[in-house]
C-alpha cells in the first residue's frame, strides 16, 4: 500500500459502490495500491439495491466468486447481501466513501482529476464501475395502441401484474427467460409468449401484454415498431 501522500492522492480511484466496484477495490488492495471507491448513494450494492426481486445472475454464480468468499445465491437479495460481506469480510470499509457523487472526471498531470460532493482528488488510474450498460432505452416510436401500457422490465416489481396476460417480449437476452417463467408462475395457462430479436439466436429482453395492454421494454430493447397486435 502507498503511503505518505497528500490527502486526495491515490493510485486508483474507483466511482461505484455496485458489484463491479466492489470487485475492483478487493484486487486493487491485495495488488498493494492505495485505492479509494465513491460511491453516491448511502450504502453499497449498486444496482442490486434497486432490482426487483425477482431479479437474478445472468452468468453461473460460481463466476461470482470473490476470494473465499461465493455467491450464496443467484437472486436479488442473495447478491446484494454478498456485497456487503465482500464489504466486512475483505476490510474494505476504510477504504469507501459513501454520499460522493462524482461531478466529474477529466485527464491530468499524468492520470486523472476526479471532483465529487465534497472530495476531490488525483489517482494514477480510473474505474468507472457505474453500471452504465443497465440504464433503460426506451425507444422514442408512435404508439400505434395508446391503451397499451409499456414499460422496461426492471420496472416489473409486482409480477401479477402479468397475469392473465398475453405477452409479447423485445429485444434479446436472459430477461427473457425471467419474464417467461414469471408469465407462467402468475396465470400460467392464460399468458403466451412473442418475441422479437434483433438479431438470430437472440432471446428476446422486453415484454409487454396485448391482451391487457401492457408492454415492458428491456435493458437492449432498440424495436422501432409496436409490439404484435393479437
Amino acid at each position: 500500500m502507498s503511503s505518505n501522500r497528500p490527502d486526495g492522492q491515490h493510485d486508483l480511484i474507483i466511482v461505484g459502490g455496485g458489484i463491479g466496484g466492489i470487485i475492483s477495490l478487493k484486487y486493487a488492495k491485495d495488488a498493494g495500491l492505495d485505492a479509494i471507491l465513491l460511491e453516491k448513494g448511502d450504502a453499497v450494492g449498486g444496482l442490486w439495491r434497486d432490482l426487483p426481486a425477482w431479479q437474478d445472475l445472468q452468468i453461473r454464480k460460481e463466476d461470482w466468486t470473490l476470494g473465499d468468499l461465493p455467491i450464496a445465491g443467484e437472486d436479488q437479495a442473495s447478491v446484494l447481501a454478498n456485497i456487503r460481506e465482500w464489504v466486512k469480510r475483505f476490510e474494505l470499509a476504510s477504504s469507501i466513501r459513501l454520499d460522493t457523487r462524482v461531478n466529474s472526471a477529466r485527464p491530468a498531470d499524468g492520470g486523472w482529476m476526479v471532483s465529487a460532493d465534497g472530495y476531490a482528488g488525483h489517482s494514477r488510474f480510473l474505474v468507472a464501475a457505474t453500471g452504465g450498460h443497465n440504464r433503460p432505452v426506451v425507444p422514442k416510436i408512435e404508439r400505434a395502441l395508446p391503451t397499451l401500457t409499456e414499460y422496461h422490465s426492471s420496472a416489473l416489481r409486482d409480477p401479477s401484474e402479468l397475469t392473465g396476460k398475453d405477452v409479447v417480449v423485445v429485444g434479446g437476452g436472459a430477461p427473457r427467460r425471467m419474464i417467461s417463467s414469471i408469465c407462467a408462475s402468475n396465470g400460467g395457462r392464460s399468458a403466451s409468449l412473442g418475441s422479437i430479436a434483433r438479431s438470430s439466436g437472440c432471446s428476446p429482453r422486453c415484454a409487454g401484454s396485448t391482451t391487457r395492454r401492457t408492454c415492458v421494454h428491456s435493458r437492449e430493447c432498440r424495436c422501432s415498431a409496436p409490439p404484435s397486435r393479437r
